[in-house]
């Protein structure tokens, strides 16, 4: 499914060359702290918020998510080749890989069934909303760690195993920390899941089961907390809050689920038909009940504050209103339409159950309708082909295409050797500067390599520059616009420093 990508993740980039670089950079700045810090340089961790972008701002990793799960799945790689390209792609395979595997081993548990744990771990980690309208963000995809979870506090209130107990808060832990949304996405379902299991289980009043829940939630929010905090810092900082017509902009609309409608209709059927067993088998009802709630709130709270369909308000509320109005954190995200993975998370536990329920009737008919429905199913939603390498669409006008110099490989650009030899206390300003197509590049280049930016990359912008070192690039120009810049720069007192490629380094006159 994610071919040709496996055959060179070395040296090519799922996607394209817009936030999967900005997440390499991510991941290559934690890494390098983290190293620091497993070595004994414990104030590694105290500056790990304080990056190198949008100086002399502090707190510039909490603009974005910090991707700390995924970085620590790499870290051996990091470690043994120092690609972060490579790491980038390990995570991402991973995240198709184990979220198949952890819907597996939850349905597996409560159904029973390999054949339907197999069914749903191929809906869950396929689905076209994660190949196509979520490819580029890592952080989406890492949401594999839920089934985990789950499975983990299940087996603790199904069997009393505190080892399940223990692994599954480090699972809910890990989810967490993949990124900030997941953590109150799906924090939500999460506790009820819970609920539900103990009222299933007949184990809701007994009291070693009510405290030992309580402390595995308090060890996982003793762990979430300093990496909220902050997010919340950073938010108070700035007055940082989104504003609601952003949300509904990044909100799912009801034209977008038509149009998905072909991709996930293989596991639709099946869950219609496990709801058409929960008609008349009492003993499953109760279960099939609780995942088609879960499946409708997820997509309700995934068209977020208004739901919308062909571009205007329809006559239904919008769940997601509440959460921002009232609950603390959700206006510091606006892409509500990610709920649309929880929703599909969903969608293939409630078609795994119906596999299931046909194999308790007829065994060898469900394990046909797995194979058939599995194959359509990869065959509707695969893509044509994997997006690999693709440029970033939104270039400023009148700048050039990229030069090549600035591609992101492991081969460092001459201009970017002579920044590497700068002291500690240099911060680069970079010409085009602004650009995220070009932005993106420069902090591919600076994110294990010791200096400072002015420029970044988020959707939060910083109230204060400092520089002491500007390079122009001046083949990012179709004309003369690159040597304006730097004649600019030398008539207020920039001293040039030398010449790379087609880019000229400059030394800024003190502040």
């Amino acid at each position: 499914m994610t071919w040709p990508l496996a055959a060179h993740p070395a040296r090519a980039l799922a996607s394209d060359f817009g936030d999967p670089l900005f997440n390499t950079w991510v991941m290559g700045w934690v890494a390098e702290h983290l190293t620091r810090a497993l070595a004994g340089h414990f104030s590694s961790l105290t500056a790990l918020w304080d990056a190198n972008i949008f100086y002399p701002e502090p707190n510039a990793l909490a603009y974005s998510d910090h991707l700390f799960t995924e970085t620590v799945q790499i870290l051996p790689i990091y470690w043994a080749t120092g690609n972060l390209l490579l790491c980038y792609n390990v995570a991402l395979l991973l995240s198709f890989a184990l979220s198949a595997f952890g819907a597996f081993l939850l349905l597996r548990e409560l159904t029973g069934s390999r054949v339907a744990a197999l069914t749903a771990g191929v809906f869950f980690a396929f689905n076209e909303y994660r190949l196509t309208l979520e490819i580029s963000h890592l952080q989406t995809l890492s949401i594999h760690w839920l089934p985990f979870a789950l499975l983990g506090w299940h087996r603790y209130i199904a069997k009393g195993s505190r080892a399940s107990l223990a692994w599954g808060a480090a699972a809910l832990v890990a989810l967490n920390l993949s990124a900030g949304f997941h953590a109150l996405y799906c924090a939500p379902f999460v506790a009820a899941f819970v609920v539900a299991d103990l009222i299933w289980n007949g184990k809701a009043r007994l009291p070693r089961v009510r405290i030992d829940l309580v402390v595995a939630a308090a060890v996982t929010l003793v762990f979430t907390l300093p990496f909220a905090m902050p997010y919340v810092a950073m938010g108070r900082r700035l007055g940082f809050a989104r504003p609601l017509e952003e949300v509904i902009r990044f909100s799912a609309t009801l034209d977008q689920y038509r149009a998905a409608l072909p991709g996930f209709s293989v596991p639709l059927m099946l869950a219609i038909v496990a709801g058409g067993f929960a008609f008349v088998r009492r003993d499953i009802r109760w279960p099939v009940v609780a995942l088609a709630v879960a499946l409708v709130l997820a997509f309700w709270l995934s068209l977020g504050p208004v739901a919308r369909g062909a571009d205007h308000a329809v006559g239904l509320p919008g769940l997601y209103r509440v959460f921002y109005d009232y609950v603390p954190g959700f206006r510091g995200v606006r892409a509500a339409a990610r709920f649309a993975m929880l929703f599909f998370f969903f969608l293939a536990s409630l078609a795994g159950v119906g596999v299931a329920l046909i194999e308790s009737r007829a065994r060898r008919i469900a394990q046909i309708v797995a194979v058939v429905g599995c194959g359509i199913f990869l065959w509707q939603t695969r893509p044509a082909p994997f997006p690999v390498n693709r440029p970033w669409p939104f270039v400023s006008a009148g700048l050039a295409p990229v030069p090549a110099y600035l591609s992101p490989t492991l081969q460092v650009p001459l201009i970017y050797r002579w920044a590497s030899q700068l002291g500690p206390g240099a911060v680069l300003v970079e010409f085009p500067f602004g650009d995220n197509a070009y932005e993106l590049r420069y902090m591919f280049f600076a994110s294990t390599r010791g200096w400072r930016m002015l420029g970044g990359y988020s959707g939060i912008f910083p109230p204060s520059y400092l520089a002491t070192h500007a390079i122009v690039h001046t083949a990012a120009w179709p004309d003369d616009t690159g040597d304006r810049i730097a004649r600019w720069l030398q008539q207020h007192g920039a001293r040039e420093a030398g010449r790379f490629d087609a880019a000229r380094a400059f030394v800024l006159p003190p502040r």
